[in-house]
């Protein structure tokens, strides 16, 4: 798949075809009970963490906005670089003053399969995370953050592309992770966050174009709030993928609205995340799917 186009399936892909011979529920005129019989079919599963890809040019540079950010998320499902398939990023940053913090990059969709295989970054994740609901990927994230040794006092920003973003806003409104891990800060792109519970205490930066279907799929604005912040932006207007592509999504991030307050006082609550001077370590694993 042509770099940047890793994902689209996030979004346009929650219109899963039925397998052969299923029916719809007789009661699935809610959006949730549309989504009934599809999270039956395509059971969530269980995550099993393998080792990641080659490291990539850019691993070990601190990032200086959120243009950085996404850029360290398109490295994880660049597979002319290295990346393998599942590959997300646990990148550890030293600030000057000692201070150690975390970025967590996750890609989006990269499977159309119709049948839960290996791949947690498929359909069966969409139908799944779109409302909030447990995924194999968001437990392969927790054990990454595990398995990285990140401490439970050390803040950390999650930042996701498409599904990447759905998971990443899942893991954030989960309570019980937020007992054993210090979520600070989370960044989208082009995903539909609409019907996901709100992150409370958490401060959220939703990128979405105007030009891309995949953060309207879930047929709900999202929810006004203090700690969601939504920049909606004019993107180019070509083809459904071209539109979601994660370069879209960079450029945007170059030119954020610095002035509004609202995205002003989401980029006091990450400011440590871009600290000059800083350190970078980056761990690479692939979430993956246990068979049965």
């Amino acid at each position: 798949m042509a770099r940047g186009l890793a994902g689209v399936e996030a979004g346009l892909s929650l219109w899963v075809p039925l397998p052969r011979g299923a029916r719809a529920a007789p009661h699935a005129a809610t959006y949730e009970g549309a989504l009934a019989v599809p999270r039956g079919l395509l059971p969530a599963g269980s995550p099993v963490l393998a080792p990641g890809g080659r490291a990539q040019a850019g691993d070990f540079v601190a990032p200086a906005g959120v243009a950085d950010l996404l850029r360290g998320v398109d490295r994880r499902q660049r597979r002319s670089a290295g990346a393998v398939p599942g590959e997300i990023g646990v990148r550890r940053l030293r600030a000057p003053d000692g201070t150690v913090r975390y970025v967590v990059e996750l890609p989006g969709t990269e499977s159309w399969a119709l049948r839960p295989g290996a791949r947690v970054r498929d359909l069966a994740t969409n139908v799944h995370a779109v409302t909030g609901r447990d995924t194999a990927y968001a437990h392969g994230v927790v054990a990454a953050l595990e398995a990285a040794g990140v401490p439970a006092d050390a803040p950390v920003l999650l930042v996701g592309h498409s599904q990447g973003g759905l998971v990443a806003a899942t893991i954030a409104a989960d309570e019980a992770v937020r007992r054993r891990f210090r979520i600070a800060a989370v960044v989208t792109a082009g995903a539909p966050l609409g019907r996901l519970p709100a992150p409370r205490g958490v401060p959220v930066l939703a990128l979405e174009s105007r030009a891309d279907l995949v953060p309207a799929l879930d047929g709900r604005h999202n929810s006004a709030g203090r700690d969601l912040t939504t920049v909606r932006f004019d993107g180019p207007r070509g083809s459904v993928g071209g539109n979601h592509a994660l370069d879209v999504y960079v450029r945007a991030a170059e030119h954020l609205p610095h002035r509004n307050p609202s995205v002003a006082g989401w980029e006091r609550a990450a400011a440590g995340f871009f600290t000059p001077g800083s350190s970078a370590q980056q761990e690479r694993y692939a979430v993956q799917r246990a068979p049965g």
